[in-house]
């Protein structure tokens, strides 16, 4: 590489990098959205490669993360090749199909370099083993058919972890697949360089995984009908579409549900509980809808009517502890007519042992007005928006069990600061300074343990525009933090969205249920709530209607009413044989009157969103499933002359032997988890493993989840 393309390419990657060290790169960002790659992709003809059958076989850690989720640490670690590879931002796509997963792509890279440079003393450790990886890539045109070298950056990582191992070939540089004498020697085996076939050879010897990026690059350049120079940005690197390539066939490569073009791929569910809040697992479907649900409206739980209470009670938090469920909120109270502050915000506290009927404990911890004999545990810094949760890590300290986030105060206004306690009663700061600073704050910001992924995530307020929004960003320690980005909504207006009530749903965590306010200010500043959901946790489907209307209660077509507070709990039903049911809780008579209201609404659990049919029938077959169990159970709902009927097609939607519609039993009822029969057998044990699609005919009947048992 000469000196003009060397300074180009450092300029490039310091743009996303993070280190630079010993003249060479370490690269931890994406450097595109999933959005900005897929409209690069859609400009050209599509990546076709099916890869070999048997190479996840030397890639099982990297196999179990993406099917079974968690946190996938990759290193690729090369030339500028590499980093072109790494620029096409393939873990986006891999991420996308495997929503349990979380890739994290560390990027070690240096121009012209290869293995003879990373053999040396302390280079490994520096650019591969710092970072923990359980998957490394070595790649690049850079090798100088070096094997030896190659062998010894391989032997210094094993040495040290158990990191699966991908070898690559390289790809671009001066090769050109249209000249017919360089296409022989990547396709034909007799003639193949040295190097390839040293690099497959040292593949076997080590148990690496082996990709000829080479000659899978070099088919698809000669069968696009492109010229070569509409993939380059200069004579030897890719330019965004010849990323594409490079990372639509590793993302393939690495897949373990790749499969041929004549052959579906499935999604493995495993034993995993799946919502019909979207289409996902939706492939054909005639006379079904995906239909919106609304909670019930209950009673009034707890009126804030104390004097450190008040008329501005809000962003209330509720979860359920043991045998105990946990209620903090803001007390605050304003002038109903001029709305001047009458005492400052601050943190209370509510207990119950139903979710239904709470009591506010006397806790003699703040004193209001000269006297401690109150339910407040907090006031200060963090009063106005105060948000715990009980930390479900497993690696958490006692002392951090509980934790939370508010904003602080004057100067502090706009950033958030973290919280702990051992009880949930007695808190602290966590560290003087905030752990987030770029947002507004200026709402109910929460965080939780994401235990699909293994990290903490953040939710927060902003301003996108003028409009409010929603930011969100993740930590591995709760102190540390990543850039935050904006959450998208796909097909939906832009409106203020006030809370955001985010939170991975406790019955099928890998899927986020929101319940945002929305808030509309030129109606005099009315609130309603709203549900959105996601399998990533970013992207989200909101559904313009609101579930939480203001409706005939006066008490809620208020300024700020009707929001609904963060969390949902499992509570017995008042119905004979009602079972248990969700509880979920809203404000009504904000500014107006001597205390806000607290009301209960229910849910159906798993209620949000069903796949409904009217009387005349209705019929949906799912995507390809992989699923473990020996048994399939549906939560669904039918009339009295409704019914739901259930059918198991082999991937490529023939009816399996003893599955099909015809043996299938009429069902009928109204059951959360209600196992299916097949001439009185339910036992699918033998199915388990093997990629099969599921028909339902619905009559006057609704179906919230499905799961294997």
């Amino acid at each position: 590489m000469n000196l003009k393309m060397k300074v180009m390419f450092l300029a490039v990657l310091c743009v996303a990098a993070q280190v630079i060290a010993d003249d060479g790169i370490i690269i931890r960002t994406n450097q595109r959205t999933l959005e900005q790659i897929e409209r690069t992709y859609s400009e050209m003809p599509p990546v076709r490669y099916t890869p070999p059958a048997d190479r996840l076989h030397r890639l099982p850690r990297t196999k179990q993360r993406l099917t079974e989720g968690g946190t996938l640490r990759v290193v690729m670690l090369g030339d500028s090749i590499v980093n072109d590879t790494s620029r096409s931002c393939w873990i986006l796509c891999l991420e996308r199909d495997y929503p349990n997963c979380k890739i994290e792509n560390i990027t070690s890279v240096r121009g012209s370099t290869g293995c003879w440079w990373y053999k040396e003393p302390g280079r490994v450790q520096k650019f591969v083993l710092d970072h923990k990886p359980e998957l490394v890539i070595i790649g690049g045109i850079s090798q100088r058919g070096d094997i030896d070298s190659i062998r010894e950056v391989v032997r210094q990582i094993r040495s040290s972890c158990k990191a699966d191992i991908l070898l690559m070939t390289g790809a671009f540089g001066q090769v050109d697949p249209s000249d017919e004498s360089q296409w022989k020697k990547i396709s034909v085996p007799n003639h193949f360089s040295n190097y390839r076939k040293g690099l497959e050879k040292l593949a076997d010897e080590v148990g690496a995984a082996f990709l000829d990026m080479e000659a899978a690059w070099a088919k698809y350049i000669r069968r696009c009908g492109r010229d070569l120079d509409w993939f380059k940005r200069d004579p030897i690197h890719a330019n965004e579409r010849g990323e594409q390539i490079l990372g639509r066939i590793l993302a393939k490569y690495i897949s373990p549900h790749t499969a041929d073009a004549n052959s579906p791929r499935a999604l493995d569910i495993g034993c995993r509980l799946e919502l019909f809040i979207d289409d996902f697992l939706i492939e054909q479907s005639k006379d079904v809808n995906l239909t919106l649900h609304r909670p019930v409206c209950r009673e009034v739980v707890i009126v804030h009517d104390k004097p450190w209470e008040g008329n501005t009670c809000g962003y209330h938090t509720v979860f359920k502890d043991g045998d105990l469920y946990r209620m903090y909120y803001r007390g605050w109270s304003h002038d109903n007519k001029t709305q001047r502050q009458l005492h400052k915000a601050m943190v209370c506290y509510a207990q119950s042992s139903d979710g239904i009927h709470w009591k506010k404990p006397v806790l003699g911890l703040v004193e209001f007005n000269g006297c401690k004999e109150n339910n407040i545990i907090l006031k200060g810094i963090g009063s106005h928006n105060f948000t715990p949760f009980k930390d479900t890590n497993p690696n958490c300290a006692a002392d951090k069990r509980y934790k939370a986030v508010a904003r602080g105060e004057d100067e502090g206004s706009q950033q958030l600061f973290a919280f702990q306690s051992a009880d949930g009663i007695h808190w602290r700061l966590m560290q003087s300074g905030p752990i987030i600073t770029e947002g507004a704050f200026d709402s109910q910001n929460l965080t939780f343990w994401d235990a699909v992924r293994n990290e903490y995530r953040c939710y927060f307020r902003d301003f996108h525009a003028g409009v409010r929004d929603i930011k969100t960003s993740t930590s591995r320690d709760f102190i540390h933090w990543t850039k935050p980005l904006w959450l998208q909504y796909p097909g939906t207006p832009k409106e203020h969205l006030y809370t955001n009530q985010i939170q991975p749903y406790y019955r099928a965590p890998h899927i986020f249920i929101g319940l945002p306010t929305r808030y509309i200010p030129q109606r005099s500043s009315l609130t309603e709530g709203l549900l959105m959901t996601s399998r990533d946790g970013k992207t989200f489907h909101r559904w313009p209607e609101a579930i939480v209307r203001p409706g005939r209660n006066r008490d809620k077509w208020n300024n700020r009413s009707n929001y609904i507070w963060l969390g949902m709990v499992e509570t017995e039903s008042s119905l004979p044989g009602g079972g248990r049911e969700l509880s979920l809780y809203s404000n009504e008579r904000y500014y107006n009157g001597p205390g806000t209201k607290t009301r209960r609404y229910t849910y159906r659990i798993d209620g949000f969103v069903s796949v409904r049919a009217r009387l005349s029938g209705g019929e949906f077959v799912t995507k390809p499933l992989v699923f473990a169990g020996s048994e399939l159970v549906i939560n669904f709902s039918t009339s009295a002359a409704g019914s739901v009927r259930a059918e198991i097609q082999d991937a490529q939607g023939h009816p399996l032997k003893g599955f099909a519609m015809a043996d299938s039993a009429e069902i009928y009822g109204d059951e959360i988890e209600y196992r299916v029969k097949w001439k009185g057998d339910g036992d699918l044990s033998r199915l388990a493993g093997k990629a099969v699609r599921l028909r339902f005919i619905l009559r006057d009947a609704d179906l919230y989840s499905i799961r294997s048992r």
